[in-house]
């Protein structure tokens, strides 16, 4: 995430909140203003409207304004990655200490390639294991990886997003609203899973698979092209 989301603010100091569902990262200019268009997107009373979800997906991110923010913000949506293709894992031919997210859904233990989700496209993948309906999102900024449901058994999915960054940490949107990744309490049901290495992970759940490169396997109208990231540790 860290080269991913240097391309969405450059070399801008990052300073951020999330209220009401609207997410903020600030960029601090020298003088302590906010600039001009500040008064465009702020109102009298600083209350902003709820994010419909699921929101439009967003190629670049949006330059937000609270009455007396100093900083300019960005909201930034984008869908999680839908049922990428997993591996079994004799067929995975990854380096032992390629860094990797652990997650076992009654009894079915995946693995996901933590390098091929350090993008903003690529931080929560929607997927379903051993029948079962589960998201998983990872910050590598954070170095954090959690995994939610929708409901306690799975059996319906979760629509997980991308909202944005609040000082560093990964904001993420469903239908119930916005959270962040690390210091609020999830909206959802949560999936034990765990941040380990490609051969301690596979030691410990022999018959796991692997999802090794991220694409997203099924097309959402109206969400354009697939997302889809080559990034995964020193796989060819």
């Amino acid at each position: 995430m860290r080269r991913g989301r240097r391309a969405l603010v450059g070399a801008a100091c990052l300073v951020t909140t999330c209220v009401a569902g609207w997410i903020v990262v600030g960029e601090r200019r020298p003088d302590g203003e906010p600039p001009e268009r500040a008064a465009a997107v702020e109102s009298e009373t600083g209350e902003r409207p709820a994010v419909a979800f699921p929101p439009q997906p967003m190629e670049e991110p949006e330059y937000r304004y609270r009455p007396g923010d100093i900083e300019p913000v960005i909201v930034f949506f984008r869908p999680g990655i839908r049922e990428p293709q997993a591996v079994p894992a004799e067929q995975a031919d990854l380096p032992d200490d390629t860094q990797v997210i652990g997650v076992v859904v009654d009894g079915h233990a995946r693995a996901y390639v933590a390098s091929a989700m350090s993008e903003p496209e690529t931080h929560v993948i929607n997927d379903r294991i051993g029948g079962k309906y589960v998201s998983v999102a990872f910050c590598d900024i954070q170095q954090c990886a959690t995994a939610y449901r929708a409901d306690a058994d799975g059996e319906r999915p979760l629509e997980l997003w991308v909202a944005g960054w609040d000082y560093d940490e990964m904001v993420l949107l469903g239908p119930k609203g916005s959270f962040r990744q690390k210091s609020d309490p999830p909206r959802y049901p949560t999936v034990p899973c765990e941040l380990t290495t490609w051969g301690r992970w596979r030691r410990r759940h022999p018959r796991t698979d692997v999802v090794v490169r991220v694409a997203d396997r099924r097309r959402k109208a109206g969400h354009g092209r697939p997302q889809a990231s080559d990034r995964a540790g020193s796989h060819p």
